[in-house]
C-alpha cells in the first residue's frame, strides 16, 4: 500500500512546488467552517502541505500539525519497511501502523479543539 501512495505523494509535491500558490488559490473553502463557523481537524490542510513542501516546518505546524505528522509517519513507515525487507534485521518489524495512524489522527482532533477554544 505504502508503495502505491509513493507515486501520488510525489506527483503532489511536485504539483504544490510547481503550482502551489495557484492550486491553493483555486481550491474550496472548507464547508464545515463556512456553514458552521468552527474549524475541521483538516482545516489548512492543503495550505500546511504546500507550506511544508517549500520547508516552511513552523507555518505547517501552525495551520495544520497533523500534516506534518502524518508526512513523518510515512516516510519513518517507507525506510522502516525497506529495512525490514532488505536486511531482515534492521527495522521494526512489528511496527504498529494502526496505532501510529490513530496518534496522527489524536493529534489533529486535538489541535482542532484548541483551535476552536482560542480562536
Amino acid at each position: 500500500m505504502g508503495l502505491v501512495l509513493l507515486p501520488v505523494l510525489l506527483i503532489f509535491v511536485f504539483l504544490f512546488l510547481w503550482k502551489g500558490e495557484e492550486i491553493s488559490g483555486k481550491l474550496p473553502g472548507c464547508p464545515i467552517l463556512e456553514h458552521t463557523g468552527f474549524y475541521c481537524p483538516g482545516c489548512g490542510g492543503t495550505r500546511a502541505f504546500h507550506a511544508l513542501m517549500h520547508l516552511r516546518v513552523m507555518e505547517s505546524a501552525k495551520l495544520n500539525l497533523g500534516i506534518i505528522a502524518f508526512f513523518l509517519l510515512y516516510f519513518f513507515f517507507m525506510v522502516n519497511t525497506a529495512l525490514v525487507k532488505k536486511t531482515k534485521k534492521a527495522g521494526f518489524a512489528g511496527f504498529p501502523v494502526t496505532y501510529a495512524i490513530f496518534a496522527c489522527m489524536g493529534v489533529m482532533i486535538i489541535q482542532c479543539i484548541i483551535r476552536n477554544l482560542l480562536l
